[in-house]
C-alpha cells in the first residue's frame, strides 16, 4: 500500500495538471494582538481549504494507481504469440491472475499494475478484479475491445492457465 507521502506527491503532481488554483488567503482572520502567530484556527482553515481542493473522483484515479503499482518483476519470461494465447484459451477452462499483477476498480474504471487498463468495464473484468480468476469462455464471448486486452494480458504471462489446469 502506498505511504501518506507517496499519496501527497501524486496529488501534487495531479494538481500542476489542474488549470484552475484556488489560492488561500486570510481574508476574514480579524485583527490580531500578534499577527504573525499561526493559530489553531489557522490550521484548521489551511486544512479545509486543501479538503475542499480534493476531487474525490480524482483521489480514486491516484489511490488506485498507487495500490496497483507492481513491486515483483512482471517481465515476461518469452512473449506469447497470438496463436499461443488463443491455443491457451482453447486449451483450459480458467485463467488466473499471476501472483504479481495488481489490480484495483472503481466506479465502471479498472487500473492494473500502476495504469489505467480501461473505463466502462464489463462485469466480468470486475469479476476478475474481485476474484482472481476468469472462465476463458468468458473471455472469448466479451468480443472487441476487451478480449483483446485480456489475450495481451496472457502473452505478457500475466494472465496465466489455473493451476489445477481447468
Amino acid at each position: 500500500a502506498p505511504s501518506t507521502a507517496e499519496l501527497i506527491e501524486g496529488l501534487l503532481e495531479r494538481f500542476d495538471e489542474r488549470t484552475e488554483h484556488r489560492r488561500f488567503n486570510d481574508a476574514g482572520r480579524g485583527p490580531s494582538i500578534n499577527p504573525a502567530e499561526i493559530t489553531d484556527r489557522d490550521i484548521v482553515r489551511v486544512r479545509d481549504a486543501i479538503v475542499d481542493a480534493l476531487d474525490s473522483h480524482q483521489l480514486a484515479h491516484l489511490l488506485a494507481e498507487r495500490v496497483t503499482q507492481p513491486y515483483l518483476d512482471l517481465e515476461p519470461t518469452e512473449l506469447e504469440s497470438d496463436a499461443d494465447c488463443h491455443a491457451i484459451l482453447d486449451a483450459c477452462d480458467t485463467l488466473v491472475l499471476d501472483a504479481g499483477v495488481r489490480v484495483a476498480y472503481f466506479d465502471d474504471t479498472l487500473y492494473l499494475n500502476g495504469a489505467l487498463f480501461g473505463q466502462n468495464i464489463p462485469t466480468e473484468l470486475v469479476e476478475l478484479a474481485n476474484r482472481r480468476q476468469i472462465k476463458c469462455a468468458r473471455i472469448q464471448s466479451l468480443g472487441s475491445p476487451w478480449s483483446k486486452r485480456l489475450i495481451e494480458l496472457i502473452r505478457l504471462e500475466q494472465l496465466i492457465p489455473a493451476e489445477d489446469g481447468h
